[in-house]
């Protein structure tokens, strides 16, 4: 379902010239941060529209479209700058430039872009800060409980929950819940649990916003399996943590 709303080419290249609405846009980041193939998908047109951008071949419209919003940024022009001289040390050069300069050239032109996109990372993080929280079953000693502390700037925090059972688990569900009154604030299905030599885990991603607008600190997550039929679950293990918000 995430692919078919947003995996769509024009869609991806309005989101990366910044000309969704607001709303969208947080749609849109929400989805591929959960999709690992939109997100290549995301990355690999970002990767052909700047080298069109570099090799002259976007129209005049879409040249506009394109320097209003990535030479608006110091990372993005840095990674621009890049894709010009690697595409500069690509093309035929004059028979007097050696083939010793041509390799240094390309060693500077490599190492210029690898730092800016490190750069764009960074900046990407900062945006769409994911907080992690490893977390063990049965804990329940307040002083021993898994904490998270987000920020303004999270958008998610990633629970990932060791499974104590060793059976082959084909289905699990999350339900977080607030420990006082209980009340439910996200659940996921169809989870696949993955495996990590012989131990077994699940990661469950929750959006920050869940979590701010309860104003709860305390948290459990129950982990539940699908049973054989396939037609319900039974609950596997329970998780205590918290979660608190960074003072400014």
């Amino acid at each position: 379902m995430v692919k078919q709303t947003f995996g769509n080419d024009q869609t991806i290249i309005r989101y990366l010239l910044n000309e969704l609405s607001a709303e969208d846009q947080t749609r849109f980041e929400e989805a591929y941060l959960m999709d690992g193939s939109l997100f290549e998908q995301v990355i690999a047109l970002e990767e052909e529209l700047i080298e069109d951008y570099v090799k002259g071949g976007l129209s005049l419209d879409e040249r506009n479209r394109f320097e209003r919003h990535y030479l608006a940024s110091a990372q993005r022009r840095a990674r621009i700058q890049a894709a010009k001289e690697l595409f500069q040390i690509c093309s035929p050069k004059s028979s007097t430039q050696t083939a010793k300069q041509l390799a240094e050239e390309r060693q500077q032109s490599v190492a210029l872009r690898e730092q800016s996109e490190r750069e764009q990372v960074r900046s990407q993080a900062s945006k769409n800060q994911i907080v992690f929280l490893t977390l063990t079953p049965g804990v329940r000693d307040i002083g021993r409980t898994d904490r998270a502390v987000i920020s303004a700037l999270t958008s998610f925090v990633e629970l990932r929950a060791a499974l104590e059972s060793r059976a082959n688990l084909r289905s699990c569900r999350a339900v977080v819940k607030t420990v006082d009154g209980g009340g439910e604030i996200w659940t996921q299905e169809g989870i696949k649990p993955r495996r990590r030599n012989s131990a077994q885990y699940v990661v469950v991603r929750v959006p920050a916003d869940h979590f701010k607008a309860v104003g709860a600190q305390d948290f459990t997550l129950t982990i539940d399996a699908m049973t054989t039929g396939g037609k319900d679950y039974e609950e596997l293990d329970i998780y205590y943590f918290q979660v608190t918000a960074k003072r400014r």
